[in-house]
C-alpha cells in the first residue's frame, strides 16, 4: 500500500499531545492488534512490517486464519 493512503497514515500516526492518566498505560489499539497477530502467527513478538508481510501473502493469510479459532482472538479491555 502506497505511504499516501489513509489507512497507512492512520496505522503510523503517534499523537504529540495530551496528558497520561494515573496508573498502568492502557494498551493501545495497535497492541491489541499485535497480541492477536501473534496469536494467529504462533509467533511470540511480531512488527507491523511482519503483519504487514503475512497479509501480503493472501493465500497465506487466509490458511492461517481458517487454521486459527478467530473467536479465541480477545484481550482486555484496558
Amino acid at each position: 500500500m502506497p505511504d499516501d493512503q489513509l489507512p497507512k497514515i492512520l496505522l503510523q500516526w503517534k499523537p504529540s499531545h495530551g496528558k497520561r492518566s494515573r496508573g498502568r498505560p492502557k494498551k493501545s489499539w495497535i497492541n491489541c492488534v499485535r497480541e492477536d497477530a501473534a496469536l494467529f502467527s504462533g509467533h511470540d513478538s511480531i512488527t507491523v512490517d511482519d503483519m504487514i508481510d503475512m497479509a501480503d501473502d493472501r493465500v497465506k493469510w487466509r490458511t492461517m486464519i481458517k487454521s486459527r479459532n478467530f473467536l479465541g482472538a480477545s484481550h482486555s479491555k484496558d
